[in-house]
């Protein structure tokens, strides 16, 4: 995941939050160019069900691919690091896109997502373009400055979950066509500050992770928001996040 400020003013309080992304690239083209890790898991997350999936190289042996649902893990083991792979993928509708991979790179999780989102209006356009990174910090900014995203719809939830350092309330969702925003509070449990860290956070679906900051001080709280791609999540899972 890549760290990112991102600088606001809330009234006097708030001066800066921590960021973290994962890798995202737009699907809508059918072709993207991605570089993952040698000898390491790369999970590669899709914004629909995969119909199929093929992997050709011209040494297919030094990859192993699993598929699973919306998502699979690439598990390169090539001796040259110059090797490639293509992945071909079939949405439902028995659609192709590609991926082309070369083995160069340090990031193990990458996220495609499609703008084919139905029903935006005016409003929701502003925070749902084609720049990604622009739409989660635009989020985050506005959430920050004026404590609603205009054209989302804002869900009270309120729902309390307990780690041993933690305790973590779910308080509000901002549910647009193509992101859903959360906001959370974290109260540290312990009579010591606690590191946070966006691996301590991530699951499935989330795009970005935005932290007050990413020390809490003993029996604090601070805000930790999320960034969801909606299309990554199934039906059932986005109804139980409710």
């Amino acid at each position: 995941m890549k760290k990112i400020i991102l600088k606001t003013i809330i009234g006097v309080a708030i001066t800066s939050s921590v960021l973290f992304a994962n890798q995202i690239r737009n699907i809508d083209s059918k072709f993207v160019q991605i570089s993952v890790k040698n000898y390491h898991s790369n999970i590669l997350n899709f914004p629909f069900i995969i119909r199929k999936a093929k992997l050709i190289s011209m040494k297919p042996s030094d990859f192993v691919l699993q598929v699973s649902k919306d998502n699979m893990v690439l598990i390169p083991n090539a001796s040259n690091i110059n090797e490639t792979a293509e992945i071909v993928v079939w949405n439902p509708n028995e659609e192709p896109y590609i991926i082309k991979v070369n083995l160069k790179g340090l990031d193990q999780i990458w996220t495609f997502t499609s703008n084919n989102v139905e029903n935006k209006t005016p409003e929701v356009l502003q925070y749902e373009t084609n720049n990604i990174n622009n739409d989660i910090q635009n989020l985050i900014k506005t959430l920050l400055d004026k404590g609603k995203i205009p054209g989302y719809k804002k869900i009270v939830v309120k729902r309390q979950f307990e780690t041993p350092d933690l305790i973590m309330q779910k308080q509000t969702m901002y549910d647009g066509a193509r992101y859903r925003v959360e906001k959370w509070y974290l109260y540290n449990k312990q009579n010591y500050p606690l590191l946070l860290s966006e691996s301590n956070f991530y699951t499935k679906g989330i795009l970005a992770i935005a932290l007050e900051s990413r020390k809490l001080q003993a029996h604090k709280t601070e805000y930790m928001i999320l960034i969801i791609d909606k299309a990554s999540l199934n039906k059932n899972n986005s109804n139980n996040s409710n």
